[in-house]
């Protein structure tokens, strides 16, 4: 009995959460749409940064005084909108790509909004970067 309960437990722990789900689609847009300027580890160095006027945001140091940026934040910039008052951003926005069914999403105020599911995976996929 006591095995069935530690390899139920075990099997439990192994299985992905959504959440895994997220990061994980989040991290295939990444590389296809983000990591030729921003590089594959978010430092803002691919293929593509040498020949921009302006070198890409370091995205594993993408925070708001000293505090990681929310995904609302990221995804603001991700699809086009805010780009924090600084003239001469070049970061094309991304709305054709990151359109896509809603989902409801809390940004961590307690509301849960309608979002599309891409903008949702990639700013929780871009959170990651500044963990590592």
């Amino acid at each position: 009995m006591i095995r069935y309960i530690a390899l139920s437990l075990l099997v439990a722990a192994c299985q992905t959460t959504p959440r895994d789900d997220i990061v994980s689609s989040g991290r295939v847009l990444y590389q296809e749409n983000c990591a030729s300027c921003h590089g594959i580890s978010g430092r803002g160095d691919g293929p593509l940064a040498s020949s921009l006027s302006r070198r890409p945001t370091d995205l594993t140091a993408f925070t708001d005084l000293g505090e990681p940026l929310s995904s609302a934040q990221i995804m603001e910039v991700a699809h086009g909108g805010n780009r924090a008052g600084r003239p001469g951003e070049l970061m094309p926005a991304f709305d054709e790509i990151l359109d896509g069914p809603l989902v409801l999403f809390d940004s961590g105020d307690g509301i849960a909004t309608p979002t599309p599911l891409p903008l949702v995976q990639i700013a929780e996929y871009v959170r990651t970067l500044g963990a590592n």
